[in-house]
């Protein structure tokens, strides 16, 4: 099955049932790990988006279980961005207004792994050509 890439955003508020946006990750969360949804690719730049702010606003178990979690999972596949993607993520990171820093990275990975998809809440990904954002539980990939 094709590939999308997750923004830590979607996995956070998935494991904060406090979460404003919990109700729309969870189902992706849930389709992702349950392999009703594609598989999603989580980069060496997420993870520490997820686990910093989990151990800091709950504890540092939690941490470890969501890691052990997405790390068992197969439906989540840990990914290491290439030295090579760092020059077109700066590129990007200067072209568009709102993409961050790690955002104009994951933006220039997804290209050069010819990614369109990602699992996000952030808008910043709506600028960036040839990526399409979703924001609920859909399979980009049904007929």
């Amino acid at each position: 099955m094709p590939e999308v890439l997750i923004d830590a955003n979607v996995i956070i508020a998935a494991r904060n049932s406090n979460a404003g946006d919990h109700d729309r990750a969870w189902p992706i969360y849930a389709g992702v790990d349950g392999g009703e949804l594609p598989c999603a690719r989580v980069t060496n730049l997420t993870v520490p988006e997820v686990l910093h702010p989990i151990q800091k606003r709950a504890r540092k178990e939690i941490a470890t279980e969501t890691l052990d979690i997405l790390q068992q999972s197969r439906g989540f596949r840990f990914v290491h961005l290439p030295q090579s993607v760092y020059s077109d993520g700066e590129r990007i990171f200067r072209q568009y207004d709102n993409p961050e820093w790690t955002d104009a990275l994951l933006a220039a990975y997804m290209r050069s792994e010819g990614l369109e998809y990602i699992y996000t809440f952030d808008d910043d990904f709506e600028e960036v050509d040839e990526i399409t954002r979703l924001n609920s539980a859909v399979n980009p990939f049904d007929a």
